[in-house]
């Protein structure tokens, strides 16, 4: 398949496809597929803060700084983003996130 040919398929794509893409490529913690679904389309703020709380829960913080770059919300739900990583002791995510809360307020 060609260039066109796969930009015509992605073009074909409903949101709830691009969506699912999105979900499934948060089953691998590859930021690179991760960063293709956002790019298609994939929505990240669906379900609200599904995606970050899934990379946190993976210990994937390259993941959880791109969803940050892209825009998630952080504080959602009274920081329980930064809640669950101290939970789970993820210290190189604890710290991702908390530069970005502090961007944030």
């Amino acid at each position: 398949m060609n260039y066109n040919g796969l930009m015509q398929k992605v073009d074909s794509l409903s949101q709830e496809e691009r969506n699912h893409f999105l979900l499934t490529s948060l089953c691998f913690g590859d930021v690179l597929t991760v960063e293709l679904a956002i790019l298609i389309g994939g929505n990240i703020k669906m379900y609200s803060n599904y995606p970050l709380k899934r990379a946190i829960e993976k210990n994937w913080p390259s993941v959880v700084q791109l969803l940050i770059d892209e825009g998630i919300d952080v504080t959602e739900d009274n920081n329980s983003a930064l809640k669950l990583a101290q939970k789970h002791h993820r210290e190189e995510i604890i710290s991702i996130l908390k530069k970005a809360i502090s961007n944030v307020e």
